[in-house]
This record gives structure tokens, sequence and C-alpha cells, in this order.
């Protein structure tokens, strides 16, 4: 197994300054630094809790690793994750597991410019992203130790994620089985990332796949930034138009917290005159007005799930690409009205607008 000895030799450095380089101390100088970090990178070598070594060392002894150290990756560029409920319930999943599981888990914090010396000596087994970074894809590949992603959307990861195109499908079929039959869809741009792809591929299939007219101006994708803030542009949008959809789905439930926003300043009332369905199942959809129907995710469970299989990653010494899916269900509140299949529906009450409900 290759050594820091090897390393001094292949980057023509002596042993204690690939010492110094792995230990972060500065006095090496940058381009040495780089030099041996990417000599390390095409040899293989990471310093910190070399799983194969620790695997190798509990299987000669017969005894278990001592310890499992996962560590929690967190950009400070995204803000406090605490003040995000949907980050909060997959934490809270990631936390209760690591103490059933008696895994330790620590809160790993970096900026974009430190991303990969901070995490290339983080002492830990292995990472938990609890979502898909773009600056992270980069670093991921040479940190040396199982990396598992939380909705990422993407292939070659290991990844804990839900079935995005079924989320859009179960939020349809509700809206679809309730009577309505011109249906928007308010979301971010689907350039963005996979999941935005995938739940507006779903939505256009559905409207095919049910027979029922497309209309353009019922769909808005945008890359407005915050997703409250993304509903109620979107539904601005819709109401420009001369005539709009009896229900919405909205990407997610912060989503459909904006579109309700916009309905209440608009006089458009919920369910009454539109109904709308997020998906997630945050607090805040529940304690909303009117209370939010949601397709909802087992958020904890996502957590719960990839600390199972991080787990399970560092106990066999091994690391693979896989897809673990936890399921959904509607949660089915007050947000939705019930309509007759292509009778009459009233539609915003605000003067001249009224909806097209045409089958």
């Amino acid at each position: 197994m290759i050594d820091q000895d090897e390393i001094a030799r292949l980057a023509g450095v002596s042993q204690s300054t690939v010492s110094l380089v792995f230990n972060g101390k500065t006095t090496v100088a940058e381009k040495t630094r780089q030099r041996v970090l990417e000599v390390a990178r095409m040899a293989g070598y990471h310093p910190n809790m070399n799983i194969e070594a620790r695997r190798l060392a509990s299987r000669r002894s017969k005894t278990p690793p001592q310890f499992k150290n996962i560590g929690l990756v967190w950009s400070v560029n995204y803000g406090e994750f605490l003040h995000n409920s949907f980050f909060r319930m997959i934490f809270e999943g990631i936390l209760a597991e690591g103490f059933r599981s008696k895994v330790s888990i620590s809160h790993l914090f970096f900026s974009i410019e430190d991303r990969e010396s901070f995490l290339l000596h983080a002492p830990v087994d292995g990472f938990i992203f609890p979502i898909f970074m773009p600056e992270m894809h980069g670093v991921a590949p040479v940190l040396g130790r199982p990396v598992v992603v939380i909705l990422s959307g993407r292939e070659g990861v290991a990844d804990v994620t839900v079935d995005n195109r079924q989320t859009v499908e179960m939020a349809f079929d509700l809206l679809y089985e309730a009577g309505h039959r011109r249906i928007g869809y308010i979301g971010p741009a689907v350039r963005d990332f996979p999941m935005a792809h995938d739940r507006w591929d779903a939505f256009s299939r559905r409207v095919v796949e049910r027979g029922l007219v497309s209309h353009i101006q019922d769909v808005v994708l945008s890359p407005v930034a915050g997703y409250r803030e993304l509903g109620a542009y979107g539904l601005e949008q819709i109401l420009g138009q001369p005539t709009h959809p009896t229900a919405i789905i909205a990407y997610n439930d912060m989503t459909a917290l904006g579109v309700l926003d916009r309905a209440r300043e608009r006089g458009i009332r919920v369910p009454e005159d539109l109904s709308v369905v997020g998906i997630d199942g945050i607090p805040e959809g529940e304690r909303s007005e009117p209370p939010l129907t949601t397709v909802s995710i087992d958020l904890k469970g996502l957590g719960a799930a990839a600390v199972r299989l991080l787990d399970e990653f560092i106990s066999k010494g091994e690391y693979h690409a896989v897809q673990r899916v936890v399921d959904l269900r509607i949660e089915e509140r007050g947000s939705v009205k019930r309509i007759l299949p292509g009778g009459p529906a009233k539609g915003f009450n605000i003067g001249a607008f009224e909806a097209d409900t045409a089958s």
C-alpha cells in the first residue's frame, strides 16, 4: 500500500514536506503543496482514515473498527441550513440514525475557496452531502472516502433520493381525479439541475397521457431566486393571460406557498377559485391557510437512509454508485377542490378573469 514515503519520492520532496502538506501547515510553498497533492491524487493516497487500511487491520485483529465518524458537509455559501425546514428535517433524520447506529456525525462547514484542502484533511470515514453542490463536483472523486449524496439526481454517485417523476405524477393524478382538466405548473428553469428537469418532464408527459390540451401559458419555468418568490412570480405570470388553469402543481411546497401568498393578495380564493398542490411535506404547508395538499417525502427517512448506506460502505471497506429511493405519500388537505369532470367550475374571482375548464 502506498505511503507518505512513496508520495515524497514521486513528488521529489522530503518526507517531512509531505507530512507538513497533509497536516495543513502553511510553511510549504504553494507550488510544492499543489505538486504533493496532485501526486497523492494520481497515486490514490489519502492521509486520513484510510478505509482499506482500517478494514485490513480490523480483519487481522478480528475486531471491528473502534468508531465511525461521518462528515455532514455544508457550504457556508448556501446560508444557515437550520433556517430551512426542508434540510432541517433531513438533518434530524441523519442525527437520529447516527445515534441509533452509534455513528458519530461531524458537521463540516466549508467555503468554496478552501473546499479541497479542508475536506481532504477532514478526520472522517465518509461524507454525506445533503444536496448536490456543483462546486463539489470535482472534489468528491478525490476524497478517497465514500460519499453519499441526497437528492442528487445524477448517475455515477451513491444517491439517496425520491422518484422525482412520480412526485409530479401523483400530484397530477390527484388533480385529474378531482375533476381538473386544465392544470398548470410552476417550477425553476429546467436547465438548472436534474430534479427540475425530471419534474417538468413528468408534468409534460402526464398532460399528453391524459389526453389534455396543452396550454403553454399555464406553465412558468423561471430562474427566479427563492422558491417562495418563484411561486408568487409564476402565478402573476399566469394571471397575465386571458384564461387560466383551475389547478396548479408547484415544484415544491415553498413554491406552492408563494402561490398561496400571491393568490391571497389578488383576491383569488384557494381552493374555491384555484387548487394548489405542492411537493415535499414541510411543516409550513400544514400550517398554511388553507393547509397545503402535498406529495409528502419522508425527509427524515432520506437522512436516515443516507447514514445507513454510508455506514454500510465504511463497514465493508467498499464503495460503488447505487441509488436508494424512499417512499412518497399524498397529504390531502384543504388546497384542492373537487369539481365535476368537464362540468362548470368557477374561475378566478377577479372580475373579467375566467378559468377555462373545457375538457
